[in-house]
């Protein structure tokens, strides 16, 4: 049990010191995590490469099952903003408990760092309680269809307002080859 718990709340880990060298020798295929102290050791096993990918697909994985999880959960209770404000508290709670227990490692509310993020999360609870109640009444296939495409705004929403450079020719091939997609869905459906 103690092994996998790290995997479970590494994103939620205050990070302490991942700069710290990998040792040498017959350690080497070992090492300690540099998250907490004292926490179990995680096997060097994966490569970089296999490691992203497998970030990815559970991300897409977790991703998919909750839009699913809260189109039926939205269809049996129809309250989207409970459903989104019982996520939050749960998900509050967790980390509570983890902290609790020693698991993670994780500051408190203090206003001097916390002022600095109201309007994030506000518009991060906004957008959320948004995509809820869009949920509750459009198919699930539309969600996904406009979710594909938010790549396609926010690249040219960073180049106007952000002053980033615009994508890449493979990029825009790519974003090219979704929004056919999206039109195709658009136009079938």
């Amino acid at each position: 049990l103690a092994a996998p718990r790290l995997f479970l709340v590494a994103p939620l880990i205050k990070l302490a010191d991942v700069t710290e060298k990998v040792p040498r020798g017959p350690r080497a295929s070992r090492i300690e995590s540099p998250l907490i102290e004292g926490a179990p050791r995680i096997p060097r096993a994966m490569s970089p490469g296999a490691l992203t990918t497998s970030a990815v697909v559970t991300y897409c994985a977790c991703s998919s099952l909750m839009l699913l999880v809260n189109k039926l959960t939205i269809s049996h209770l129809g309250a989207p903003a409970f459903i989104t404000f019982t996520q939050f508290a749960f998900t509050t709670l967790a980390v509570l408990l983890m902290r609790a227990r020693g698991w993670i490692e994780s500051d408190w509310y203090e206003w001097s760092k916390v002022r600095f993020f109201i309007l994030y999360v506000c518009c991060f609870a906004a957008g959320t309680w948004a995509n809820m109640k869009v949920l509750a009444s459009a198919n699930v296939e539309t969600i996904i269809v406009f979710r594909a495409c938010t790549p396609l705004f926010v690249s040219v929403f960073d180049y106007v307002f952000h002053k980033r450079d615009l994508p890449g020719s493979r990029s825009v091939v790519a974003m090219l080859l979704i929004l056919a997609g999206a039109t195709n869905y658009v136009l079938t459906d």
